[in-house]
Parts: structure tokens; sequence; C-alpha cells
């Protein structure tokens, strides 16, 4: 348990630095999925010492950046609208984010790199939408991939639940930059430095105005609703 910002964490690591942040997600003996406590933790960090930093680098410890919601507490829809608050905190965040997938992004681990507003990976890296090997459509992660590369990449993912490469993910614009294993973090930490230097005003008005021209009349929630009822009506079936 590591003591952070005047909150104990134990499923995230915060590291403060001047002006930015690197936060890790950090169950690695379950693929840092997203279960109840790391939420809340999020939530907080989130709340409470986001805005007080002009970007934030997110990665995962171990061999996963993120699996996704953890199953082994999913019950019903609400875990998917208590993950959904996490992500709309990061897209209405004044912070820049920056996703660097160290491994594997699965379900909704895909869902944290469509949110964060920049995005790198290693070489070795990969992204998945498996949710439909277990018989659901990804309630955030199929129509925020819909929402962020291209029509046909995205239906491939969805509809095979089969990984698409680093290469692959860079080539279709879901992530910005591969980089070679060993230099993730030193690049991501040179983007943020890069960015703690701009005018904060300005980057909150900049990340602002992407998302609004980008998502029009509140789309990226719209989907979301929308899979979650599929997944609902499909259940009752």
């Amino acid at each position: 348990m590591k003591k952070v910002l005047n909150m104990e964490y134990e499923d995230i690591i915060v590291e403060a630095k001047e002006r930015f942040a690197i936060v890790t997600l950090n169950r690695p003996h379950k693929k840092n999925a997203m279960g109840e406590r790391l939420r809340s933790e999020l939530i907080h960090f989130l709340q409470e010492q986001a805005p007080t930093f002009k970007a934030v680098v997110l990665t995962g410890a171990g061999d996963c950046f993120c699996s996704g919601m953890d199953q082994s507490e999913t019950t019903g829809v609400e875990p998917t609208y208590h993950m959904w608050r996490v992500m709309k905190l990061i897209v209405d965040s004044p912070a820049i984010f920056i996703a660097a997938v160290n491994d594997r992004a699965l379900g909704g681990g895909v869902t944290f790199v469509n949110v964060c507003d920049l995005a790198l990976a290693e070489d070795h890296a990969y992204f998945s939408l498996p949710e439909v090997k277990h018989g659901i459509v990804g309630p955030a992660a199929s129509p925020t991939t819909l929402q962020a590369i291209d029509r046909k990449v995205a239906a491939y993912m969805i509809l095979t639940g089969q990984p698409i490469s680093a290469a692959k993910a860079e080539q279709c614009n879901l992530i910005n930059q591969v980089v070679t294993k060993g230099e993730l973090l030193a690049t991501a930490t040179q983007w943020a430095q890069q960015l703690a230097q701009l005018p904060t005003q300005a980057l909150a008005h900049a990340k602002k105005a992407i998302w609004q021209i980008s998502l029009p009349d509140n789309h990226h929630d719209y989907g979301v609703h929308t899979a979650v009822d599929i997944n609902r009506s499909m259940r009752s079936r």
C-alpha cells in the first residue's frame, strides 16, 4: 500500500511529478481488471487530484495494461455504468491523458485507450475486444472503438474477438505511436513533460473542443447505453 496525495491507494499507484502524474493500474494478479476498489480509487484521483495536473500518464503493472471489468465481481449492468463513470471523468478532465499500453489491452482496457487523448504502445502489445466470445457486445469498448477508428477495423475486432497488433493499432489510428520494449514510460513521460510546459487553460479548452467537435450531441454516452440495452435484450431471451 502506498500513501499518495492524502489517500491510501491499493489498486493504483500515483506518482506525482512536476505538473504531471503517472498513474499505474496495480492489480497485476488480476491483469489490472476493473474491480470495485480500483474504480473507486480512480474516481477519487480523477475528481480530487487529476485537475491539478496538466497531463496524466495511464499505464498498467505487470504483463497487461488492463483486461476490462473484473468478471468475478460483475453482476447485471451496474458495473458497466460505474466503469463508464471513470471513462467519462477522463474525457471531462482538464488534464491531458496519455495511455501507455505496456502489453495487452482487452475489452474495457481498449475503452481506456479510446477515452485517453493520446496513446502509445510497446511493439509487442495487442488490442482485443473478446466480448463476443462470451456472448455479449462490449458495452463501452465496442461503441468507443467504432467512434475512434475505421468502421471495418472496429467491426473485425467486435465481430471476431481477434486481437490486432500494436502496428495495426497505429495504422488505424487507435494509438499515436509504437515504441520498442523498455522505451514506453520514457516516451510517455517526455510527452507529458512537453504538455506540462503549455498554458493550462489553452490545453483544457483545446481538449474540450476536440471532444465536442468529434462527438456532438453526447453521442459517446448514447453508444454505451445502446450496447447495454442490446446485452440486456440478449440475456432476456
